[in-house]
């Protein structure tokens, strides 16, 4: 059984009620000039400046160009072929060259290219899903490295408290 969907849904339940706990990161120093922030504002920023976002952003643009560049009918061509010239004998110079000049037009038949089309459309939507699913990987993982610096902020408060505790102990 694959797991990783279930580890989606349960990284959106839990960023969910993150989201939603007043939780806080606290600076602990007081000459710290750091912001305090909430977890919704580090999932908003993470967000806005993941370069992986950003990435699929210019995916989903190419693949919106690939979906009108399907739509598109074939070029037509023209090519000119040239024989029997520079040779020798009777062949040399341009008196009994031949130049033919050719012009097609490839015509597309059976629904070709709006079956080029539907594949382009595919493509967008799977990309679509791609990004969302960058999107809530990005999140979760900004989710569980707040919740990892809170742990520390309460260790290291537990562990100043004991500090003070021992050191009343030793005075006392």
């Amino acid at each position: 059984m694959n797991r990783k969907p279930f580890a989606g849904l349960l990284a959106m339940v839990l960023a969910a009620l993150v989201l939603h706990s007043p939780q806080e990161a606290r600076a602990t120093d007081a000459a710290s000039a750091l912001p305090v922030l909430s977890v919704a504002e580090v999932v908003a920023r993470t967000l806005e400046n993941h370069p992986a976002l950003s990435a699929a952003g210019h995916e989903s643009t190419a693949l919106e160009h690939e979906i009108r560049q399907a739509g598109v009918r074939p070029n037509p061509e023209l090519s000119l072929e040239l024989e029997n010239f520079g040779g020798s004998g009777e062949f040399s110079g341009t008196d009994r060259a031949e130049a033919t000049l050719r012009l097609s037009q490839r015509l597309e038949l059976g629904g070709k290219r709006s079956a080029r089309q539907d594949v382009a459309r595919s493509g967008q939507e799977l990309g679509l899903w791609q990004k969302e699913l960058v999107r809530i990987e990005v999140a979760s993982e900004a989710v569980a490295r707040f919740l990892d610096l809170v742990a520390a902020q309460q260790r290291e408060a537990v562990a100043r408290d004991q500090v003070a505790l021992n050191e009343s102990l030793l005075s006392a």
